[in-house]
């Protein structure tokens, strides 16, 4: 990779609607994606959350999809996976999905109340739930797939 350009980490597309007028809005989400559940996270200004990442092991998360219902925000993303450190934050607005790979670090600030709908490749397991959260846990997690 040589500039970020190339860079696939995260995607950030503007989901275009394909009936809009004074009456109606209407997108097409996860076209021909497989999903077994889908869920809503609902932040409000002045929070941060997610400050996690997903082991690529799992297809829970392989990739993570979002998409910004309603509401902004920030999304920040460290990736150490390569041979040099991907730091990165990417504005994100309403229509948006947001696809980010397993092993990529990353968190949400709101800068609005932001609605987000996740989708899942598989039913959520609490028990097995691939969410490892903290960044030196990242690191660590690096440093062991890089030995």
């Amino acid at each position: 990779m040589n500039d970020l350009k190339d860079y696939t980490g995260i995607i950030i597309t503007n989901i275009k609607p394909i009936i809009e007028n004074e009456t109606v809005v209407m997108r097409e989400l996860f076209k021909g994606i497989t999903s077994q559940q889908q869920t809503v996270f609902r932040g409000m200004p002045g929070t941060e959350f997610g400050n996690h990442f997903h082991k690529p092991t799992h297809p829970f998360k392989n990739p993570e999809r979002n998409y910004v219902v309603s509401g902004k925000g920030i999304f920040k993303i460290i990736d150490l996976r390569w041979n040099k450190e991907i730091e990165l934050e990417k504005r994100i607005n309403e229509g948006d999905e947001i696809i980010i790979e397993a092993g990529v670090y990353h968190a949400l600030i709101p800068l609005t109340p932001i609605t987000l709908l996740e989708n899942l490749s598989v039913t959520y397991n609490p028990s097995n739930p691939n969410t490892f959260k903290g960044l030196e846990e990242y690191k660590n997690y690096i440093k062991s797939i890089k030995n």
